[in-house]
């Protein structure tokens, strides 16, 4: 601005700004309060500004927070029932505060939109204001809040839960292979599953106290006020399998998402400190679970790739027909691709009687290994050891450990164990909190896998063979919990004790 509007200059025109505005008043635009002044002096009021809209909310589109930020005037129309009221938001020059000088005129039968004949009046403006007014502050695609509203609310909330002492959880949500089922099927099925996204999350908040935005691309940004983080885990959750229920198009395809969650309380950030900390949060869950949005996306491919040969109706030169005209030249290379990986799967699979490894597969916890051949005879896998008692606090369902084997077949040194976890929102972050040396494994069937090992020395020095078995094998766990992958079982009932 090229020059301020002061407390003087008010106090000076008062009288004049009342002829002309039916309201004249100060607000302090983060605050969310009418401001007193006399005597070029300002003090808080109780009154909220919103409270004169009767609406018993903060206003979408405020222009006096923009005014603020921006540092210059914002005039808006305001549509309450049966009146229109033309807004004026002009910054003060105060620099203990943000002060707005708010100018607020009843224009509804005096402002009209032509329509360019001069014998027609046109349409009366509050025909047109509300849905306006809407337009200013949400996203075209998704009928979310856009990036602007973020940046007017995000400020207000923090400073209202700061105040207020209450918690304030936000989430960071970004879309898995977007730009793959662009360049799969086009970026007209890319904003399709942009849209169908934003409808899931607007169906999985709380309406009177939570707001979603579109931040851009195929990012959203969640606002969670009085929410604690065990409240915004469960939203999450509930977030992520909606979008995962998801069908876009006749293609059937499905995709996934990755979300971040922080939670401020007792800590103070800024707007750009919070988006930054759960936006690096969302990162460490995709980087986590990027097999798992892979292997979705892929199952989706593969039944919109066979689907139509495999069972359109007619006889097999009818099938393969339509398939001819139903695809193009580019998914016809998939095809071909998948057609030659399937026949190295299958040569693999052929000749996997030579291999230096086999396949543990794990019914208990829905999980599968490749072991070197010679620990069937040199390891053996267990529950929770009874002479472990209650040292031990984690539900023996959800956990298998492996051991050396002695000579008696009894268990020797403990190697690791692999834990299961409910949810698929746990990160390596996570994991690193346990006071045991743990390592973050695999995201699948709704489950987080994770390796446990022992902190101390787990065999017995004066029993030469089984020392020489457990250092031997101990090297070679890690390069082993690589290769861990989802098993077909989702809920395996059967324990797999005593089993190599």
């Amino acid at each position: 601005m090229s020059k301020y509007v002061t407390l003087e200059n008010i106090e000076e025109n008062l009288t004049f700004f009342h002829t002309m505005y039916d309201v004249v008043r100060l607000v302090d635009p983060v605050q969310k309060c009418v401001l007193e002044y006399g005597q070029c002096k300002i003090s808080m009021d109780q009154e909220k500004c919103f409270n004169y809209w009767q609406n018993g909310k903060i206003c979408d589109n405020c222009i006096s927070v923009k005014a603020y930020h921006d540092d210059k005037s914002y005039m808006k129309l305001e549509y309450i029932p049966e009146m229109i009221m033309m807004v004026i938001a002009i910054p003060l020059g105060e620099d203990d505060s943000p002060v707005i000088l708010e100018l607020l005129k009843n224009v509804t039968d005096s402002i009209w939109v032509g329509k360019g004949n001069y014998n027609d009046y046109g349409y009366p403006l509050k025909s047109i204001v509300s849905e306006f007014n809407d337009r200013v502050v949400r996203d075209n695609l998704t009928n979310l809040y856009n990036r602007g509203f973020i940046d007017d609310r995000l400020p207000v909330d923090i400073v209202r839960a700061t105040v207020s002492n209450e918690p304030l959880s936000v989430i960071f949500l970004d879309m898995d292979q977007l730009k793959k089922i662009n360049d799969l099927y086009g970026h007209t099925v890319g904003d399709i599953a942009i849209k169908e996204a934003g409808k899931a999350i607007a169906n999985s908040i709380r309406n009177d106290n939570d707001w979603a935005a579109r931040y851009g691309g195929d990012e959203f940004f969640i606002c969670l006020n009085n929410t604690d983080y065990d409240e915004a885990y469960k939203i999450a959750e509930r977030i992520r399998k909606n979008i995962e229920k998801i069908s876009v198009t006749d293609e059937n395809i499905h995709f996934s998402a990755s979300l971040g969650i922080y939670t401020m309380r007792g800590t103070r950030h800024t707007a750009e400190e919070l988006i930054n900390i759960v936006d690096k949060k969302m990162y460490e869950v995709k980087e986590s679970r990027k097999d798992y949005a892979d292997s979705l996306l892929n199952m989706s491919v593969k039944k919109s790739l066979i689907a139509p040969l495999a069972f359109g109706e007619g006889d097999v030169k009818e099938r393969v027909n339509n398939v001819l005209k139903y695809k193009k030249r580019k998914t016809w290379l998939i095809i071909l691709l998948a057609v030659i990986v399937a026949g190295i799967i299958i040569a693999l699979s052929v000749n996997g009687t030579n291999k230096d490894t086999y396949t543990y597969e794990s019914s208990k916890l829905g999980y599968k290994l490749e072991l070197p051949n010679e620990w069937k005879d040199k390891a053996l896998v267990s529950g929770i050891p009874d002479e472990w008692g209650n040292g031990v606090q984690v539900n023996d369902e959800n956990v298998e450990l492996f051991f050396v084997k002695k000579t008696d077949g009894s268990r020797g040194g403990h190697l690791f164990s692999i834990n299961r976890e409910i949810g698929e929102l746990i990160t390596e972050e996570d994991i690193k909190q346990s006071p045991i040396p743990s390592k973050l494994l695999l995201h699948a069937n709704r489950y987080t896998y994770y390796a446990t090992f022992p902190s101390d020395v787990q065999y017995n020095p004066e029993e030469k063979e089984e020392t020489e078995n457990y250092m031997s094998m101990n090297s070679k766990a890690e390069e082993i919990l690589k290769s861990i992958e989802p098993y077909s079982d989702e809920k395996p009932a059967s324990s797999n004790e005593g089993l190599l």
